[in-house]
């Protein structure tokens, strides 16, 4: 049986960052877009249009980094600004058709190689175990 205490949280932290550290690593060199552009990819997807402003902060990076990743995924035609029809000043970033697809072939290589992991290493009363943790893990990373 494991001696950790649950209740230390510092330890279990340590722990967790510790798994996910190579595990992320690892879906990176899968992948052929930074976690980045990825990240806007994501979140166009998700909230259908975004500013720059709101881009910068839901991936945390400066107004400078979202400037560059996206004149770059506009580039690769995967998203395209649109003006505001009440605010001319204000820009929208959409996420086209092929950033859709990208998006989606993305997520299919990573959870590819999850899920063959999953198969491969775990019994399946382990991934039984590890279903039962996954609300618990959503909890951590769910928005306050």
């Amino acid at each position: 049986m494991d001696a950790r205490k649950p209740e230390d949280a510092r330890q279990l932290a340590n722990e967790l960052a510790d798994f996910l550290r190579p595990a992320v690593a690892r879906i990176a060199t899968l992948r052929t877009l930074s976690s980045g552009k990825v990240g806007v990819l994501r979140h166009l997807s998700v909230h259908e249009r975004a500013s720059g402003a709101e881009l910068a902060e839901a991936i945390g990076v400066s107004a400078q980094a979202i400037s560059l990743v996206t004149k770059e995924l506009q580039g690769l035609a995967y998203i395209e600004r649109q003006p505001d029809e009440s605010d001319r000043r204000r820009t929208w970033f959409v996420l086209t058709e092929q950033g859709r697809d990208r998006l989606a072939a993305e997520i299919a290589v990573s959870r590819g190689w999850l899920a063959s992991v999953i198969e491969e290493r775990l019994t399946a009363a382990e991934r039984a175990e590890l279903a039962a943790v996954m609300p618990l893990l959503d909890r951590l990373v769910a928005d306050r």
